[in-house]
């Protein structure tokens, strides 16, 4: 969950991106990045953005939503515009969540 900002850091960033402003680190197309490799290792990534200011949909959660069956899954991103909106959210994922089955 985040406002989709991706800012070095608030306190001495210049507040609305990086210097070059995409930050890498976290997604490359190429998929490289923290999010494919979380996915690589098996994991299924939800990402919530809490925007509540007008900003544009942030590309970095939308391509990091998603887990090692599809890779970059736009139903696993959710776009929250008001504070009441989480709730609903969260009962989405929980829902999703539920259907797993651990299995040996």
């Amino acid at each position: 969950m985040s406002d989709g900002l991706n800012t070095w850091d608030r306190w001495y960033g210049n507040g609305s991106s990086t210097n070059t402003g995409v930050d890498y680190r976290m997604y490359d197309s190429s998929g490289n990045g923290t999010c494919a490799n979380i996915k690589t290792s098996g994991v299924t990534l939800y990402t919530i953005q809490v925007n509540t200011g007008g900003d544009p949909t942030s590309t970095l959660l939308t391509n990091c939503a998603g887990g090692p069956d599809k890779f970059s899954d736009p139903s696993k991103f959710y776009l929250v515009t008001s504070a009441s909106g989480l709730g609903a959210v969260f009962t989405a994922i929980g829902t999703n969540l539920t259907k797993l089955r651990v299995a040996k």
